[in-house]
């Protein structure tokens, strides 16, 4: 970086093969690459031409200059505001953006000087994973959501896949052109995974024909956005994720605990529950079915089987069994199939008086309140 006067220039000095002379005219056209026997190309071309549009914007310029050894790009600007004309500056539109996207009770000072610790799931916030290549545009989605969300990052889908198994995150954010597993394989997998099935999925791409957003929603992502992407734009594509995925939850939630004689599950793990709830029913008896050989029985581990149930139905898993216990309980008080001690054995209750007290809270009547109606 040098000063100059009233211009600023920055250089960056590649340190690989360079580029050759005949492709040097054609750098700064839209999706030209250069081409390499080394490496597969995974980007679209856009990034140079794109970068040069937004330096001419600001009345300045980017280069690629003249060294046969050395590949070396210039960015030159102009400091301060007075190459501007007065309709090129907005105060009150960057004032109402940046205004817009922090709530009045961070405190950005605190913020900036301890950031979270990457990675940290501790927090009760929605938990995010951010997935891109690209180290810099990675860091800049992770910073635009850190302050509302706890964010996870991985660099490729191959470790995309194992970090969403293992924290099963509540919204995947994704590039689409990546090495070993790119954003579509890593959409479709997920999405094929009962395990990751239930998570939101929104990929990021450079390329914005239809043809390949109809491929991104083919694989099953729930939003597709084109880069460069408005940042407000996908904040509230995360938020409305979010919110849509909670309702869903409180939905079941209130099927579940207020219509117990007809239990309805409509979402996209119907498969997944169902079974659940087949299993469940088929032990609903046996007072040592506890968590750990629920989820054995289901082929998950006892982590990610205890996330899945809370992603699905916002109840833990022991929650979810006291619940359908006490399902079963109220129909067969309602049958007059024995009375509440009785009852209370055959739901996998060992005490009848706990029995009656989460019942009572459940249904809001002792269970005697049905026997003897």
């Amino acid at each position: 970086i040098s000063q100059q006067e009233e211009q600023v220039f920055i250089r960056i000095k590649d340190n690989g093969e360079g580029i050759a002379q005949e492709n040097r005219t054609k750098l700064f056209t839209h999706f030209y690459q250069a081409p390499s026997h080394q490496q597969r190309n995974l980007g679209t071309g856009i990034g140079l031409a794109f970068s040069k549009s937004i330096a001419k914007l600001h009345h300045g310029d980017l280069i690629l200059e003249d060294s046969e050894n050395v590949t070396s790009f210039c960015l030159s600007m102009w400091l301060g505001n007075m190459h501007y004309k007065p309709e090129d500056v907005n105060d009150t539109l960057t004032t109402a953006f940046e205004t817009s996207f922090v709530p009045e009770q961070i405190d950005l000072d605190v913020f900036i000087k301890e950031p979270k610790k990457k990675g940290s799931i501790s927090s009760n916030l929605p938990l995010l994973l951010v997935v891109d290549d690209n180290a810099e545009i990675k860091e800049f989605i992770v910073n635009i959501l850190s302050p509302f969300y706890q964010v996870i990052e991985a660099s490729d889908g191959k470790e995309a896949l194992g970090m969403a198994f293992e924290k099963l995150p509540d919204v995947v954010i994704s590039d689409v052109m990546m090495p070993i597993i790119d954003g579509f394989e890593l959409c479709s997998q997920l999405k094929a995974d009962i395990r990751t099935s239930h998570i939101p999925i929104v990929l990021l791409t450079a390329r914005s024909s239809e043809f390949h957003e109809l491929e991104g929603l083919k694989t099953g992502a729930d939003a597709y956005l084109t880069k460069p992407f408005n940042t407000e734009k996908l904040k509230l594509t995360v938020d409305n994720l979010i919110a849509l995925h909670q309702h869903m939850r409180e939905k079941f939630s209130q099927q579940f605990s207020l219509q117990p004689t007809e239990l309805k599950i409509e979402s996209s793990d119907e498969e997944f529950l169902n079974k659940v709830l087949a299993l469940l029913e088929d032990n609903i008896s046996n007072s040592e079915f506890n968590v750990n050989l629920f989820a054995s029985k289901i082929g998950m581990s006892t982590p990610v089987f205890y996330k899945k149930i809370n992603a699905l139905t916002g109840l833990t898993v022991n929650n979810f069994i006291k619940s359908i216990r006490l399902k079963r309980g109220f129909q067969l008080l309602q049958q007059k199939a024995g009375n509440v001690s009785e009852v209370a054995y055959m739901v996998g209750f060992n005490d009848p008086k706990y029995f009656s007290k989460e019942f009572k809270k459940q249904y809001g009547k002792s269970p005697s309140a049905y026997s003897e109606a």
